[in-house]
């Protein structure tokens, strides 16, 4: 209900600081527009600040009041991608009537949500736009327009699948893919990018080590390394973690010596300077969660490598890579992190913009044409890197235990 609170409720003052919020989608004629669409001419030589006050002084209805707020709403254009493939059956011809399906039974929930699909040769295509509110914005700021598209690419092997990275479209392809599980074929075999079952620092590390791929030995797919210029570290959970084990620590720090039983309640809760500074060092790297880095020569650095032998991981990396793909061979910023960083789920990826010069005072916008090509074998490299990480874990915990045979007693 309170998301319609601004329609049905808006006094003079919410109009005047409607129309004095955004002079870009509510210009001086925008304003006199809706003047006049009221049978009301202002003068040409009327100040924005007066003619504000004129107009927010006339009644407003229920569709006039709309009319501003669909006027300032923003239009929130989402250019982060995420990645799954499908294995075992999976065909791109049988999702006309599975999306059909999902629609209909998503219609009488999510009311504002609009999915357009088509299929092509080997290819499936939504386009989904839905609208949000932002309830921290003001009330005729609080309308959000937003969209985003899930693509279904078929292949000798596998159907990948790129999508907008969203809550929402990722719970309309979620509906897409139990869907066809349900009603199609069972058997399909969905890949996610998920370390969340590896606790090793180096198996985790490795990831985003093959990504910007320093030494250029994955070179071949059309990246070649040019600079590492961001770094966040993440401390390692798995799914083997206990839940609890962060709120017992946290509580850890309440904790009293039971030698201070007979004294006041202040002293009781206070660790001698000794004892803090020997508990900070023994937990200064728990005590850590997230670490960033920005700058040069990163691929290096004393800093993260420390972090990353104390159980921490690259969870977001910013690197440049020269694209050999692409005419002129520019130079590529990309961006991949994870949604769940400390368990190492939900991959992201944003592929920002390419320069010519070493400077980057050059940077242009990235074409459609060269997204797909840039997007198809950064995928191929992330799943590349992911099943080398899946098959070291193999080899490391298939490794044959040697047994410690034990030399005879000597005799008395």
């Amino acid at each position: 209900m309170n998301k319609y609170q601004a329609t049905l409720f808006s006094t003079e003052s919410d109009i005047y600081t409607a129309l004095q919020s955004n002079k870009v989608k509510l210009s001086d004629n925008s304003i006199r527009e809706i003047a006049f669409n009221r049978g009301i001419l202002f003068s040409s030589n009327l100040e924005r600040d007066s003619l504000i006050e004129k107009v927010s002084e006339l009644p407003f209805s229920y569709s006039h009041v709309t009319s501003i707020q669909d006027r300032l709403a923003t239009n929130t254009n989402h250019e982060i991608y995420s990645i799954l493939r499908i294995y075992e059956g999976f065909d791109v011809n049988n999702l006309y009537d599975v999306v059909e399906n999902v629609k209909s039974e998503r219609k009488d929930k999510f009311k504002e949500e609009s999915i357009t699909h088509s299929g092509g040769l080997g290819t499936y295509i939504l386009e989904i736009t839905y609208t949000e509110y932002d309830f921290r914005r003001g009330k005729f700021q609080q309308k959000k327009l937003n969209g985003g598209k899930i693509i279904f690419i078929k292949s000798k092997h596998f159907t990948s699948v790129r999508f907008t990275q969203t809550k929402k479209i990722k719970s309309i392809l979620e509906d897409i893919l139990n869907y066809y599980k349900a009603k199609v074929l069972d058997t399909i075999n969905i890949q996610h990018i998920d370390l969340a079952h590896i606790s090793d620092q180096n198996l985790r590390n490795m990831f985003a080590k093959h990504l910007y791929d320093f030494d250029n030995r994955f070179s071949a797919d059309g990246f070649n390394y040019f600079g590492l210029e961001k770094v966040r570290l993440s401390r390692i959970k798995t799914i083997f973690d206990d839940e609890t084990d962060e709120l017992n620590n946290n509580s850890s720090d309440f904790n009293t010596d039971s030698e201070c039983d007979e004294e006041d309640e202040s002293s009781q809760a206070m660790l001698t300077k000794s004892e803090e500074n020997r508990k900070d060092e023994h937990n200064r790297v728990f005590k850590l969660n997230n670490a960033s880095y920005d700058g040069h020569s990163l691929v290096d650095a004393k800093q993260i490598e420390e972090l990353c032998n104390e159980g921490f991981y690259r969870s977001f990396i910013r690197w440049k890579s020269r694209v050999t793909l692409l005419s002129n061979n520019p130079i590529v910023t990309f961006e991949i992190g994870f949604e769940d960083k400390h368990f190492c789920r939900e991959v992201k990826i944003k592929i920002l913009h390419k320069q010519h010069s070493y400077s980057g005072d050059d940077k242009e916008k990235i074409e459609p044409h060269e997204f797909d090509l840039i997007i198809k074998s950064l995928e191929d490299r992330i799943f590349y890197a992911n099943d080398l990480i899946i098959e070291e874990l193999a080899r490391l915990t298939s490794a044959p235990i040697k047994s410690i045979n034990k030399e005879p007693e000597a005799e008395e």
